[in-house]
């Protein structure tokens, strides 16, 4: 009985840390995906950003403000 309950306590070991190191596995892809995505949500404010600095660059050239336009809406 003693050798068959050792067997089982190290089956059990062995499929925790197995579980465990898939889990930590798949964390670590998870973290890499939130990284990606940080990144492109970045890209994408920093486009916004030179979009709206091209606008107010725009808007000066035409002598239209933004305000102006925004209290007549």
């Amino acid at each position: 009985m003693k050798v068959s309950k050792d067997k089982q306590d190290d089956s059990l070991r062995n499929r925790i840390t197995s579980v465990l190191s898939s889990m930590q596995t798949d964390m670590a892809k998870v973290e890499n995906i939130v990284a990606e995505f940080e990144k492109k949500i970045e890209a994408i404010m920093n486009k916004i950003d030179d979009l709206e600095r091209r606008v107010s660059y725009l808007e000066s050239l035409l002598g239209v403000s933004r305000e102006s336009d925004e209290e007549g809406a």
